[in-house]
């Protein structure tokens, strides 16, 4: 039997970290959270995107994915940083820039760090996960932080929590149009709604977006 519980958070002063490995995963696997929790969210894009668009430059294709990612994102009014010293489809060889860019943000002030689902498809998805769980060993850092996984390239076989987006699935859907360069020859949008509206069958409502949510110790569990 399937259960899913709605994210909720307790008090205005909850935070919530999302951590993007590319500009526009923040929108395809959290937009619903992030139009929920508008004031609460922050998000961190982890890489330059430089490989993101084999038409142009990679300096071009940095630029484009930046605009892209602060459209999208000023049209919200979230916190948000783009890192331009991670290189993209490198980001397993890169712990020192990742940890450099995590010691700018107590991680103890969030409820709950978004992060790709880690057997994800993608390496830099996958590498992401990796890297913060080899960065909260090595500060040892002791979290009361939930982790949130979220889906993109790979789906949550059994999530466990969801944000409801049974009204606002098409803001959604216009929050990853911002991502243009991206929907040009592969249109994410229709492809995440309809994922959106199947999940939203397991849970009862119009459309969701859904989430396997964890205490750090499982999460330091895992095999990664």
């Amino acid at each position: 039997y399937f259960v899913a519980l709605l994210i909720k958070l307790d008090i205005p002063t909850d935070k919530i970290l999302i951590l993007a490995p590319h500009a526009d995963d923040e929108s395809i696997g959290c937009g619903g959270l992030l139009l929920t929790y508008l004031e609460q969210c922050e998000v961190v894009c982890i890489t330059n995107c430089k490989t993101g668009n084999p038409n142009v430059s990679e300096k071009e294709a940095i630029a484009e994915r930046k605009n892209e990612f602060k459209n999208a994102m000023n049209s919200l009014k979230i916190k948000y940083h783009f890192n331009e010293g991670i290189d993209s489809d490198d980001l397993k060889n890169q712990y020192g820039l990742f940890e450099q860019l995590l010691n700018n943000y107590n991680l103890s002030d969030y409820r709950y760090i978004a992060l790709p689902i880690w057997y994800d498809q993608h390496s830099d998805h996958k590498a992401l996960v990796k890297l913060f769980s080899q960065y909260i060993s090595l500060h040892k850092i002791k979290l009361k932080s939930k982790i949130l996984f979220y889906e993109v390239w790979s789906t949550i076989a059994v999530p466990n929590t969801f944000i409801d987006l049974t009204d606002i699935l098409e803001l959604k859907y216009k929050l990853i149009g911002y991502h243009e360069s991206q929907i040009k020859d592969i249109d994410y949008r229709e492809r995440i709604k309809a994922l959106n509206i199947y999940r939203g069958m397991i849970v009862n409502k119009k459309a969701a977006e859904v989430y396997l949510e964890m205490n750090i110790k499982e999460f330091k569990e895992l095999e990664l």
